[in-house]
């Protein structure tokens, strides 16, 4: 199997055992057993630790940035996941249709992706609803992350790595083995931050400035051959700033007037920089988040059968000042911040998931269990709407120089209690039919309260005076905030989800499946907002090839995939008159996607192997026809609907892939010179669901370049990395800047960076 990113040689050997594997072989618990890739009828993309760690892949944002039809984007109300041009869009109060797994504990709050990839046995992508063995949350796929295990010997590893470039910096270092006999300890630490690669003309620095530190305790205790159980402990501590440094691009306007605030600019300063050049002049701005989660494993041997118990606990708290309105000089009232906001949430939730499995050489295998969790969620958005003058739509409470602001919390308990069996029978010699049933039932209950007023130039220091209800109401619509409660407080959605799958082994190494699954997800409440939405659902259907040729030299995967989503949970960043920035919440109709997914890994020769990982994606809504205006349509029509059906998904590229080759030369008899190269390649795609224009992401495509020279026995390494070696210039969030039509906000990836690194294991 193809490895999205390329496959180092390590990653062929994994910790699990499978029946009927050897030591080249993949193997993942994509169905919560140990199989081999070769085996499972998923279309399954796997990254192992070792290659995330030689590439310096940071996060999953950055993972996605080199794996096909899988894009996540971090946002200003909340970080976003999508796979096959499905995901749940920036806002706090959905539940990603990409789930993400760490050691079989569920990760529900998005801003999790940003916490950092290290100490990682291997990551599963697992592509298209996989609601049987991960739940209904997982409508669109799953990302299954499998820590390093505690050791039977003492191990020590210990990396360090630096980027000239930006002054990015990452160190980190690891030690396992055995306290007793019957007991064994994993410790990992990586600090790491960045310098930055945005010039902030404002505040006279860089950023993002990245100051973060993360680690990871195991214990394995194994008093007997029938018991074992793994105790971790995850802990992660972000204090960033200049994470939101975006630039104003198309000031003026491409083919009309400048309006609003960039009229306003135009007039102060003759021109601006409206140029996507790494240049921003953004107030402050910042991310901090603090995450802490246990996971208990147990695994009792009852005789044939194993009794699994995964028990998890989190708690997390972020704070996070984005910056969307960059604009030099002050704001019309006088302040740094033409836009302020402040997005605090805080989450604890307790899972309990209990599996009987039967063994998996059986004529017939079975598996059936039950799962819980429970959320207390609480969420808190502040604004200062200084980019306009909005004192003046409440006067004579207020005025045109008043600092307008608005205060809205929301609070929200939600459980989940689910049950599952699957069974896989095998009838005759290589036919494999599986079949599958989950019941969901997910109970949610909130409240939220806003009141609008006035604050302090340093929002962030200083409280919001409420203004007289009757200047509220009055500043409701301008400033898109909804007074008043939920229109309803409580829902409970439950479903069955069956799915089925055949798989037949034509020859020896050649194997074809068809499978399908319904997938489902709750509807819910917005987050900034008073919205209400329903909740989806899908029917998916896949037909796959899963084949290796030539002493398993060559590897080629197919699937072709069409997944029918109705109720689709969507979601559009909108501005408003008075220049905030809201998520408007709504379902739409129906969505369609379908593809097809190319893998292919060849060992050409000793030390030389090729691969590539190629994916033609058509998403699109089949029907939605209340989708929300772009900005350049509310300024005609303030309250219009748009038809946006036949019309693609945001995130939806209709190709993406990538290609490379990975080479190992010896230099002596000991050392070995290894030389990685792969390029990432796009279509277009628009980051907002409403199609605004300038939310629209052009096809690009991104070099990364790898040499190393080490012993054979990968005791050291010396390494430099290069990646974006093309220089693409690329945004992961793009939308029009609140307060002007026609004019536009970016916020910058990470242009061309060379780092080097050195790492040793012992």
């Amino acid at each position: 199997m193809l490895l999205s990113i390329g496959i180092s040689h390590s990653a062929w050997a994994q910790a699990e055992t499978a029946e009927g594997a050897n030591s080249t072989d993949i193997v993942v618990t994509a169905q919560r057993r140990a199989e081999r890739l070769q085996d499972v009828p998923v279309s399954v993309g796997v990254v192992s630790g070792d290659r995330l760690a030689r590439t310096n892949t940071r996060n999953l944002e950055e993972l996605s940035s080199q794996q096909p039809a899988l894009k996540i984007a971090t946002g200003a109300a909340s970080d976003q996941l999508n796979l096959r041009g499905v995901g749940s869009g920036f806002n706090a109060g959905f539940e990603q249709s990409v789930a993400t797994f760490v050691d079989g504990v569920y990760r529900s709050r998005a801003r999790t992706s940003r916490l950092a990839l290290f100490d990682i046995d291997r990551v599963e992508i697992l592509k298209g609803p996989q609601t049987i063995f991960f739940g209904a949350n997982a409508i669109a796929g799953a990302l299954n992350i499998t820590t390093r295990k505690p050791s039977d010997e003492l191990t020590v590893n210990a990396s360090a790595l630096y980027a000239p470039t930006d002054g990015e910096y990452a160190l980190e270092g690891g030690i396992s083995g055995p306290l007793m006999d019957t007991l064994k300890a994993r410790v990992a630490v990586k600090a790491s931050g960045m310098n930055g690669y945005v010039h902030n003309d404002r505040l006279d620095n860089k950023g993002p400035h990245l100051r973060d530190l993360q680690g990871r305790v195991q214990f394995q205790w194994d008093p007997s051959s029938n018991l074992s159980m793994t105790l971790r402990y995850d802990g992660a501590r972000l204090r960033d700033t200049g994470t939101s440094n975006t630039e104003i691009i198309a000031c003026p306007p491409v083919g009309s007037a400048p309006t609003g605030l960039c009229a306003r600019a135009l007039g102060q300063f003759g021109t601006i920089d409206d140029r996507f050049d790494y240049h921003s002049n953004a107030a402050a701005n910042r991310a901090r988040i603090d995450f802490h989660e246990i996971g208990l494993t147990t695994r009792l041997q009852l005789g044939d059968y194993s009794l699994n118990l995964i028990s998890g606990y989190q708690h997390q708290r972020a704070d996070v000042i984005p910056y969307n309105v960059s604009f030099p000089g002050l704001s019309p009232v006088g302040t740094q911040s033409f836009q302020w906001a402040l997005l605090g949430e805080r989450s604890k939730v307790f899972s309990q998931e209990v599996r009987l499995e039967s063994p998996g050489d059986r004529p017939v295998a079975f598996q059936v269990g039950g799962y819980f969790d429970h959320m207390d969620l609480d969420l808190a958005t502040k604004f200062g709407f200084f980019g306009s003058a909005a004192g003046a739509l409440a006067a004579p409470y207020l005025n045109a120089q008043s600092l307008v602001g608005s205060d809205a919390y929301a609070q929200q308990k939600s459980s989940t209690l689910s049950g599952f069996g699957a069974v896989v029978a095998k009838p005759l010699d290589g036919l494999r039919l599986s079949g599958g049933l989950r019941y969901s039932r997910i109970e949610k209950k909130a409240h939220r309260q806003a009141v609008i007023g006035t604050r302090g130039a340093e929002p962030d220091h200083e409280p919001l005076t409420p203004a007289p209800l009757a200047a509220q109401l009055l500043l409701a619509g301008p400033t898109g905030t909804a007074l008043g409660d939920y229109p309803i407080t409580r829902r409970v959605d439950t479903m069955f989800m069956p799915s089925a799958s055949v798989q037949y082994d034509l020859v020896r190494d050649v194997m074809v499946y068809a499978s399908y699954a319904k997938g489902f997800k709750a509807g819910g409440f917005g987050a900034n907002t008073a919205d209400i939405f329903g909740p989806e659902k899908v029917d998916a259907f896949e037909l796959g090839l899963k084949s290796q040729w030539f002493g398993r030299r060559l590897t080629t995967n197919i699937a072709l995939f069409d997944s029918k989503y109705r109720d689709l949970q969507e979601t559009s960043t909108v501005t408003t008159s008075a220049g905030g920035l809201i998520s408007v919440v709504n379902n739409a109709a129906s969505m369609r996607s379908r593809g097809i997914e190319l893998e292919t890994r060849a060992i050409v020769a000793r030390g030389l192997t090729l691969w590539s990982n190629v994916s033609y994606l058509d998403a699109h809504y089949q029907k939605f026809t209340n989708a929300p205006c772009t900005p350049n349509q509310r300024a005609v029509t303030p309250a219009c609907i748009q038809d946006l059906s036949g019309q693609r998904r945001a995130f939806a590229p209709s190709w993406s892939g990538s290609v490379g080759a990975d080479v190992e030369q010896p230099v002596t008899d000991d050392l070995l010179l290894r030389l990685g190269a792969s390029l990432y390649f796009t279509t277009g795609y628009f980051l907002q669901a409403n199609h605004d224009p300038l939310s629209y992401q052009p096809g690009y495509q991104k070099l990364d370049l790898r040499a190393a020279i080490g012993p054979r026995d990968g005791r050291w390494e010396v390494a430099v990395i290069a990646k974006n070696v093309n220089d693409a210039r690329t945004a992961s969030f793009r939308v029009t800047t609140p307060g002007t039509v026609g004019t536009g906000t970016l916020l910058p990836d990470r242009p061309r960076s060379v780092a080097f690194q050195v790492s040793t294991k012992w």
